[in-house]
């Protein structure tokens, strides 16, 4: 059983989770007890939301290209990619606005490789809703990036997360 978590997969059936000990006991078949929200964020995928395709970009471009790139798809961030669906990095408006804006001059020169997050974060499809905003939590992210087998990465935001939970109660409690 993966903790949602941490993401650890435990044996199936543990009651705590061996790497990050939280409790796993309401995991298994969860109960009829337990509240609407906490059902739907410990066993929807993220992929019911659905996710976005991601806004990708070679790590040789230029900070530049990823700017004109996000402001056209009208996106957060873009994801570097080796040309296929490999995920190397990423390169959100938080690292521009902290590692690019008033410390590097010429944003045509610099190559996004140089002020990318690399050895990026991710989740798969198949993670919950609970463990994608746990990790966001977690690691303050406002956009992740999802490994989609035999398709390109995908990304869902804070923003669709909040979007998909505020839509799917307001309809069940109408």
């Amino acid at each position: 059983m993966k903790c949602p978590y941490c993401g650890f997969d435990n044996i199936a059936g543990s009651d705590t989770c061996d790497n990050c000990q939280e409790d796993l006991s309401s995991r298994d078949g969860i109960s009829a007890s337990k509240g609407k929200i906490e059902k739907v964020l410990m066993s929807d995928p993220i992929s019911k939301i659905p996710p976005h395709e991601a806004t990708c970009i070679g790590a040789d471009a230029s900070v530049l290209d990823a700017v004109k790139k996000m402001n056209q798809c009208q996106s957060g961030c873009v994801v570097v990619t080796n040309g296929g669906d490999e995920i190397r990095g990423i390169l959100t408006e938080r690292d521009i606005l902290c590692r690019v804006a008033g410390k590097i001059a010429d944003l045509s020169k610099t190559k996004i490789r140089e002020v990318m997050t690399a050895n990026v974060e991710t989740l798969d499809e198949d993670d919950t809703l609970a463990f994608a905003l746990h990790k966001m939590s977690v690691h303050r992210f406002r956009n992740i990036a999802i490994r989609r087998a035999g398709k390109p990465p995908a990304v869902v935001s804070i923003l669709d997360l909040l979007k998909y939970l505020s839509k799917l109660f307001s309809e069940k409690t109408a």
